[in-house]
């Protein structure tokens, strides 16, 4: 197509309507919207939900064992880590609580002194306390008959949990009294739940312990129907926060919205960042987009916390993983606009970006194994980039670092070669 100006120095006839509509509509497009040869385009004041949490899971077996204080240093000071999800036992295999008003203090050891490596790195870290999964055994006999929990003995056994907690020097802050009731007997619906609460702060205030903030249902999958029926039914003072699971396998935007919508105004939080093992003919990258994918849904919804299930810290894998929460703690998501367009789609071009301050980070994530992205351009809606900018890179086996180069004051290019991961990081100006 020529340009403009070449059409409008024709020696021809008289151009017809059609041709003087694209020629207004053409001179009148945005220089903040127009792109240039499929640019990325990034809007550094398109800023969203701010994301106020990272967290460190401790639940699984043997993992409260591994926080010394060296690695709590490494998670809750250089990874900018707040939050430590600790478990609440009582399954048939750990019968932490094998009555009313009864703790066994030796299965909570390696728990306390897990909590208190991660306090001494960090003062005002975040204790969130989230029930154990073991299947249909995740309850002791004494809390449930046969149809699940019942409230008023679970409720004792929260309070036991949480006056243990504070008789040892730590308040917990969340309490996730459900885990995946997909997968257990306790059938915690949001009738149950309320009686549950009710009867927990009661016990609050007669044994003398803070009520931390209640956070649910926390199932396998987001469950906007279980929200809608507690704020309905006149409950929905008895939860604080909006938990959910959402596996990069199962990602369902589609699911993830509703609940959204029903949780409200509350904080909302991923309480299990997942990220699937590499079977064959996957690799690490194959993963990896899924689970970012994953994540990126969240962040387009509104989330503000996120809890990792497993986190390696180790390899690729690790590397990505500890380069994803780094470069996100307290940012707000800012809109990004592709060559592929913002719909995630698996082996396009994806892109999404973050703002801290004046500062941006951009993950560009080219998994496909045929196409590379030479030389491909970035440029901001409005404002300027003050200094370098620099990139991280990662294939299926390491990673290299770099600087972009620079076109203008307002963008940059970077080739994003087949199967890759990258990161951008640079500052605003003037």
């Amino acid at each position: 197509m020529k340009s403009i100006s070449s059409i409008s120095s024709m020696p021809s006839s008289r151009p017809s309507p059609a041709c003087w509509a694209l020629f207004l509509a053409l001179a009148w497009i945005s220089p903040a919207l127009a792109k240039t040869d499929g640019d990325a385009i990034i809007d550094p004041d398109a800023r969203t939900q701010l994301i106020t949490d990272w967290g460190y899971d401790i639940k699984q077996p043997g993992k409260a064992e591994t926080l010394t204080p060296e690695f709590a240093q490494s998670l809750f000071v250089d990874d900018k880590m707040t939050c430590l999800r600790v478990p609440i036992w009582g399954d048939v295999k750990h019968p932490a609580h094998p009555a009313d008003g009864e703790v066994v203090e030796s299965g909570y050891q390696a728990v306390l002194n897990a909590m208190a490596n991660a306090r001494n790195a960090r003062k005002d870290v975040v204790f969130f306390a989230s029930k154990r999964l073991e299947a249909k055994q995740s309850f002791p006999d004494w809390v449930k008959d046969a149809n699940g929990v019942v409230p008023g003995p679970y409720a004792h056994l929260l309070a036991d949990y949480l006056k243990f907690m504070k008789d040892h020097g730590f308040a917990i802050d969340i309490l996730g009294i459900d885990n995946e009731m997909e997968y257990n007997e306790g059938k915690i619906t949001p009738e149950k739940h309320k009686a549950i609460i009710d009867e927990l702060k009661s016990l609050a205030a007669s044994r003398g312990f803070a009520m931390p903030k209640i956070i649910g249902p926390d199932g396998y999958g987001p469950k906007a129907d279980w929200l809608t029926t507690l704020t309905e039914s006149g409950w929905g003072d008895r939860l604080d926060m909006a938990g959910t699971h959402y596996y990069p396998k199962w990602r369902k935007p589609g699911k993830l919205e509703p609940w959204v919508k029903a949780a409200g105004d509350r904080p909302k939080w991923h309480t299990e960042l997942h990220w699937d093992k590499v079977v064959a003919p996957n690799d690490i990258l194959d993963t990896a987009e899924k689970a970012f994918a994953a994540f990126f849904d969240c962040t387009d919804s509104g989330l503000s916390g996120y809890v990792w299930w497993s986190y390696v810290r180790t390899g690729v894998k690790g590397e990505l993983e500890q380069a994803l929460t780094q470069s996100t703690a307290k940012t707000r998501p800012i809109d990004v606009d592709d060559v592929d367009g913002r719909e995630i789609k698996y082996g396009t071009l994806i892109t999404r970006a973050y703002r801290e301050g004046d500062r941006i980070v951009v993950w560009a994530i080219n998994n496909n194994a045929k196409k590379a992205y030479d030389s491909y351009g970035f440029r901001l809606a409005n404002g300027a980039i003050d200094g370098d900018v620099a990139y991280r890179q990662w294939t299926n086996s390491e990673s290299t670092a770099g600087q972009a180069t620079k076109s203008g004051d307002n963008g940059f290019q970077l080739t994003l070669p087949a199967k890759t991961f990258t990161q951008i990081t640079f500052e605003l100006g003037e």
